[in-house]
């Protein structure tokens, strides 16, 4: 039995895998580009929206085109798809807001709204939360005034964090982009994930 049984059950009732011709779903088979494509536009609820474009291969392809979900990725039929491809398509999934259906009437009603994103949801599973700022400060050094810093702390736009397994304390004077969370009894938040998004700026 394949070790991925339950999660291939779920995402069948979902919709989300539809298997082949005769409905069967052959998980042992490498995924291409294409049934990636189809999967994440099923997730993202724009199934409704490619059928009505013409179904699968196609009307798929044509709804993950509009969503920009195929950015720098192949996705013709046949294609390998490589761990990189898969990483790329759920990062350029990440901020595409999540169609729901909402209402019945005479006809489906689907709404999304653009702050509810895979994003946004995971991050509210975690109880993390995302921020940009300048680091300011590190244990060696501060370029926001006579400040006090812990080994293994960083100060963000005026806010402590406790670095973990990070590298702020690298980015001093650098805008960032990171991911933090705020464990409980901790003293202060702890980040989780910085990227530098600019040069230096101090």
């Amino acid at each position: 039995e394949n070790p991925y049984a339950r999660e291939i059950g779920l995402c069948a009732q979902l919709g989300i895998l539809s298997g082949d011709g005769d409905g069967q779903i052959k998980a042992d088979r490498p995924v291409t580009a294409t049934q990636a494509a189809k999967m994440l536009v099923a997730a993202l609820g724009y199934g409704i929206y490619a059928e009505n474009q013409g179904g699968y291969p196609s009307g798929y392809l044509l709804q993950a085109g509009q969503l920009r979900l195929l950015r720098g990725i192949p996705a013709r039929e046949g294609d390998a798809f490589t761990k990189k491809d898969a990483a790329a398509m759920l990062y350029n999934a990440l901020d595409v807001p999540v169609l729901k259906l909402v209402g019945i009437s005479e006809k489906e009603v689907y709404e999304k709204n653009k702050n509810d994103t895979l994003k946004t949801q995971y991050l509210d599973a975690k109880d993390w939360y995302m921020g940009k700022g300048v680091v300011e400060g590190n244990r060696e050094t501060s370029i926001a005034g006579d400040m006090r810093i812990k080994e293994g702390k960083v100060v963000i736009s005026g806010e402590l964090f406790a670095a973990g397994g990070t590298r702020a304390a690298d980015y001093l004077g650098y805008r960032v982009e990171f991911v933090a969370k705020n464990p409980d009894g901790a003293d202060g938040n702890q980040l989780v994930g910085v990227v530098r998004t600019m040069d230096n700026v101090a």
